[in-house]
C-alpha cells in the first residue's frame, strides 16, 4: 500500500508543473468569460470598450515592469 502511495505522490510532484499550468488555463478562461459578459452588458460604445481593454493593458505593463 505504501509503495503505491509513494509512486502516486511522486507522479503528482513530477507533473505538478503541468497541473499548475492547467489550473491557470481554467482561471484565464473564467476571467475572460466574466470580462466578456461585462463588456457585452455595460460597455455600449466602441470607445468605452477600447478604453476598457487599454486600461487592462496598461495595468499589465505596469505589473510586468514592477516584476523586473
Amino acid at each position: 500500500f505504501k509503495s503505491r502511495e509513494k509512486i502516486y505522490l511522486y507522479y503528482i510532484m513530477k507533473n505538478g508543473y503541468n497541473i499548475n499550468q492547467i489550473a491557470w488555463l481554467f482561471i484565464y478562461i473564467f476571467a475572460f468569460g466574466i470580462s466578456e459578459l461585462y463588456v457585452n452588458q455595460y460597455l455600449i460604445t466602441s470607445i468605452s470598450q477600447i478604453t476598457y481593454y487599454v486600461l487592462f493593458g496598461i495595468i499589465g505593463i505596469i505589473i510586468l515592469s514592477l516584476i523586473k
